[in-house]
């Protein structure tokens, strides 16, 4: 019996200490026709997934010149479509909010279940984490002034010069701002969960260019909650991808 607790304690640090870096779903937008774009959920070079497109709470394009245009927007089954007859240089896309809670099986494999710490405890799970998540999005597709300049996301990474002149290795510099201000001390990472640097006081980093076609850039940030009855943190993650 005791051997049988101590497995489990075990286990149960390995997966607290990983949690951070396992939620590692986003969302990244892919042009698939010359004037048609599609919305992708998953893990780029891994794994693409099915999604419901009322996770999109919010879509907004840019043509080539900086501005905002419209985009036709095509919710599926599964996943969303969008269609436009401007050259787009920029797309951002964010989800809706949505509480998560990860509890632990009979079987010590972690679960990600969709609801309030509340509900879990209300079903006798056995919790690791619980958050309020919300994801940012943005894909550059052709270079306009607006790709180095704040869109006024809530979370956003800006590539301070153009990333679309440089290649895998190349040293890009980067902003991260949260609710418009920079942030210091935030990890950048890559796919496979690599990392790339930390932000500094200014919020900015010197990061490698990643390797692949579809370059990836991400940031997590968590705040913890007062009230804990829903869930113990917001959880924000930004992605900024380009080929």
């Amino acid at each position: 019996m005791k051997k049988a607790f101590e497995e489990f304690i075990i286990i149960l640090v390995v997966l607290l200490t990983t949690i951070s870096l396992s939620f590692a779903h986003h969302f990244w937008v892919e042009k698939v026709e010359p004037n048609k774009f599609e919305i992708k959920w998953g893990h780029p070079y891994k794994r693409v997934d099915f999604y419901n497109p009322q996770m999109i709470e919010k879509i907004i394009a840019y043509n080539l010149k900086g501005k905002k245009v419209s985009i036709k927007r095509i919710n599926m089954k599964n996943k969303v479509i969008l269609e436009t007859k401007n050259k787009i240089s920029l797309i951002a896309v964010l989800s809706k909010p949505k509480y998560y809670v990860v509890s632990i099986t009979p079987q010590g494999k972690k679960k990600y279940n969709k609801m309030t710490k509340k509900e879990a405890l209300k079903q006798g799970l056995q919790i690791l984490d619980s958050f309020y998540s919300q994801q940012f999005a943005k894909s550059i597709f052709t270079y306009s002034d607006v790709v180095t300049k704040p869109l006024g996301l809530k979370f956003e990474i800006v590539p301070l010069k153009n990333p679309l002149n440089l290649k895998s290795g190349d040293i890009l510099p980067i902003k991260v701002f949260f609710k418009g201000k920079p942030m210091e001390g935030l990890i950048i990472e890559t796919r496979g969960h690599k990392k790339l640097g930390k932000t500094d006081k200014n919020g900015i980093a010197q990061v490698n260019v990643p390797e692949g076609i579809l370059k990836v850039i991400a940031v997590r940030y968590r705040i913890p909650l007062k009230d804990t009855s829903k869930a113990d943190y917001k959880a924000f993650t930004t992605v900024l991808t380009w080929k």
